[in-house]
C-alpha cells in the first residue's frame, strides 16, 4: 500500500507572514513564490515523508486545521490535505471480502425521468440515445446504478452470485437508439443485501475536521468516516466487520455498505433534482452505497477486466 499525502496552503498579504517564513525554512521544496505577495505551500509527498511532517507540524502548531476538498467554505486558518492510499494486488490476498472503492466506467447514460430515481427496487428507464453500444459496463450519469451488457449479464448468471440482482432496464429515445436497445439490451446490476454495521459503529458525519451532530448534517459536502480525529478523519475509508455480524448474515458475493453515506458526498442529497427538496422521504438502502464483494467476485470482475479500484475489508473476531 502507498499512502500520499497533497497539501495545499496560499498566503497572500500580511498575514500569516512568519507562518510561511517559517515553512520556508523548514520545507524549502515545498513552498512556491507566487508574486511579491503571494507564496503557496502545495507539495505531494509519501506518508512519513520528513518535510509533510515537519510542515503539518507548523500549521497545527499554529492553530491551523485541515479542511476537506469537497467544496466547503474555507474557513479562517485552514489548509487542505488530500490523502489518498493505493493498493497493492499483495495488500488484498488472503482476504474474504474487499470494496468496490472506485470506478472509471465506459459510459454514464442518462435516466428519462420517468419513475422515482430515489428507490432502487424500481426498474430504470434510460434514454438510449445517451447508451455507448458494444460496451460492457456503465452507470446512470449522477447515480452509482451500474449498467451491464447482455453479454456481462450471461457470465454473471453462470457464476450464480448470491446476492447479485440483475434487473431489465427500458429505454426511450430516438427509434433507431431503442431498436438498437432491443438487440443489445443492458441490464442494471444491483445487490438484495446490506452489509451488517462495520465494527467501527457506524458513520461519523464531518465538515472541516469536526465531528457533526445528525441536526448539523447539511445536504452536500460533507464527509463521513470511521473516526474523526485528525489525520484518523482524512484517510480513506477500510471497513472491518466483526465475524459474528457476518455469520448472521450469511455467505454472499455482494452488499451493499450498511452505511448511506461513505467518505464522499451525502448519497445522492447533491442530486439536482433532489436539492432544496423537503418532501422527498429518506434515500433507500442501495442507492449510492459502496459494493462489498466476496473474493469469488472481486477475481471474476479482475478476470472480466471490469473498471474497478478495490480496498480491504477486514473480518475480526
Amino acid at each position: 500500500m502507498k499512502t500520499t499525502y497533497t497539501l495545499h496552503y496560499l498566503w497572500e498579504g500580511d498575514t500569516g507572514g512568519p507562518l510561511m517564513d517559517e515553512l520556508e525554512r523548514r520545507c524549502p521544496d515545498c513552498v512556491e513564490r507566487l508574486g511579491p505577495t503571494q507564496r503557496r505551500l502545495s507539495f505531494t509527498r509519501p506518508e512519513g515523508d520528513p518535510q509533510t511532517q515537519e510542515a503539518l507540524r507548523l500549521l497545527l502548531e499554529a492553530g491551523f486545521r485541515p479542511r476537506l476538498n469537497l467544496g466547503e467554505p474555507e474557513p479562517p486558518k485552514s489548509f487542505r490535505l488530500d490523502i489518498k492510499r493505493e493498493y497493492e494486488p499483495e495488500d488484498l490476498e488472503g482476504l474474504e471480502y474487499v470494496q468496490i472503492a472506485d470506478y472509471t466506467v465506459q459510459f454514464a447514460a442518462e435516466r428519462s425521468g420517468e419513475g422515482d430515481p430515489y428507490y432502487p427496487d424500481a426498474e430504470i428507464t434510460v434514454v438510449a440515445d445517451t447508451l455507448v453500444f458494444g460496451q460492457e459496463i456503465g452507470r446512470l450519469d449522477l447515480e452509482e446504478r451500474f449498467l451491464v451488457s447482455e453479454g456481462l449479464k450471461g457470465r454473471m448468471e453462470r457464476e450464480v452470485f448470491a446476492h447479485v440482482v440483475l434487473r431489465p432496464v427500458h429505454a426511450v429515445g430516438s427509434p433507431g437508439a431503442v431498436a438498437r436497445f432491443e438487440t443489445e439490451p443492458y441490464w442494471e446490476w444491483a445487490t438484495d443485501l446490506i452489509s451488517p454495521p462495520p465494527a467501527q459503529g457506524p458513520a461519523r458525519f464531518v465538515r472541516g475536521g469536526r465531528p457533526l451532530a445528525p441536526d448539523e448534517v447539511p445536504a452536500s459536502g460533507v464527509h463521513s468516516r470511521e473516526g474523526w480525529e485528525f489525520p484518523e478523519v482524512l484517510y480513506p475509508l477500510e471497513v472491518r466487520f466483526r465475524r459474528r455480524d457476518m455469520e448472521e448474515v450469511g455467505p454472499f458475493d455482494l452488499a451493499a455498505y450498511h452505511s448511506q453515506a461513505h467518505g464522499a458526498w451525502l448519497s445522492m442529497t447533491n442530486h439536482p433534482e433532489r436539492r432544496g427538496r423537503t418532501d422527498l422521504p429518506p434515500l433507500p438502502v442501495a442507492v449510492s452505497r459502496p459494493r462489498i464483494a466476496s473474493r469469488r467476485f472481486f477475481e471474476f470482475c479482475v478476470r472480466e477486466g471490469l473498471p474497478f479500484t478495490w480496498r480491504p475489508v477486514y473480518v475480526v473476531d
